[in-house]
């Protein structure tokens, strides 16, 4: 909403953040992934579940009264459909009753989550893993796990790619992004296989050493992949409708897409791998980092629309 109504938008902003979208929301639940796995043989799984719903469904009911608001207003203000006046709208909202002419997302509801979706996602992708590692533990499952993290980690470079390009073509316009969670079941096709990925590469020393490398062979591709990507969403807002073309419209179709998954996945092993070359060492900040993440991740969206509102 912000960016609709600022007449001056900046295009190379907004194609940085489209390039960066395609994988950016994946990393977080690769990352989380990655750290479930390493922690969850600390802990019993009745212990797991009660902490990750302790840390992640409280911060979701503080940020849905305290922070997301403000975001809800703006939207509500830029749309016209409230009065000015936060504080009215705050008491009005705290009600948490359905809203239906105030004009933000969730309105019907009475409450938003907005960027905080990525909470209840986590919360539930994690205690299916929990239930699934309880169920599955032992030595089979281990094996399994060690096998596709060493002979096995060629799988683990294809299928994902491949796995998208299916998302991207079958399931994604049958189900469209709603972060309503119950129904949205083309971020969950996308969202849940990164998770998992991340969870079955996390102890696999294999798998790392691979993945570095290839570092450089994942970076490449990467860039490749999204050259083509960006430069074909380009050449379709600026090539005339007549300009003769070397493929049918479909076909073109199904080449962004293939770029686009191919992208998606070699960015984000390229990203892991030379986080593993650059980052992975002592760092002073390392532990205020580790501690901050969560709590910017919370604020950050609303403090973001909070000085746009204001500019505009």
């Amino acid at each position: 909403v912000i960016g609709r109504a600022s007449p001056s938008a900046s295009t190379p902003l907004a194609s940085a953040s489209l390039a960066s979208s395609r994988w950016r929301m994946a990393l977080l639940f690769l990352l989380s992934g990655i750290a479930l796995g390493l922690a969850l043989p600390r802990r019993s799984p009745l212990r797991w579940a009660g902490d990750r719903s302790w840390r992640l469904l409280l911060p979701l009911v503080a940020g849905i009264v305290l922070v997301v608001p403000v975001q809800a207003y703006c939207e509500a203000r830029l749309l016209g459909t409230v009065e000015p006046g936060f504080w009215a709208f705050l008491a009005r909202y705290l009600q948490l009753r359905p809203w239906p002419e105030a004009g933000f997302a969730g309105a019907e509801y009475g409450f938003t989550w907005n960027h905080l979706w990525y909470l209840p996602y986590l919360w539930v992708y994690s205690l299916v893993a929990i239930a699934g590692w309880a169920a599955l533990r032992g030595t089979a499952a281990t094996r399994a796990r060690d096998w596709l993290c060493s002979r096995g980690r060629w799988l683990l470079w294809t299928l994902p790619p491949l796995w998208m390009m299916a998302v991207l073509v079958w399931i994604d316009p049958r189900f469209p992004s709603t972060h309503a969670l119950a129904d949205d079941w083309g971020n969950h096709a996308e969202y849940f296989p990164v998770f998992v990925a991340g969870l079955l590469a996390s102890r696999g020393e294999g798998f790392w050493e691979g993945l570095v490398k290839l570092r450089w062979r994942f970076a490449s591709v990467a860039l490749a992949a999204a050259t083509v990507y960006m430069g074909l969403r380009v050449a379709g807002r600026v090539l005339p409708a007549e300009a003769p073309a070397l493929l049918p419209p479909q076909a073109w179709w199904l080449v962004s897409r293939a770029a686009h998954a191919l992208y998606w996945w070699t960015a984000l092993m390229a990203l892991l791998a030379w986080g593993q070359v650059l980052l992975d060492r002592p760092w002073r900040w390392l532990p205020y980092a580790t501690e901050a993440v969560f709590p910017w991740y919370v604020l950050h969206q609303s403090l973001t629309v909070a000085a746009a509102y204001w500019l505009i």
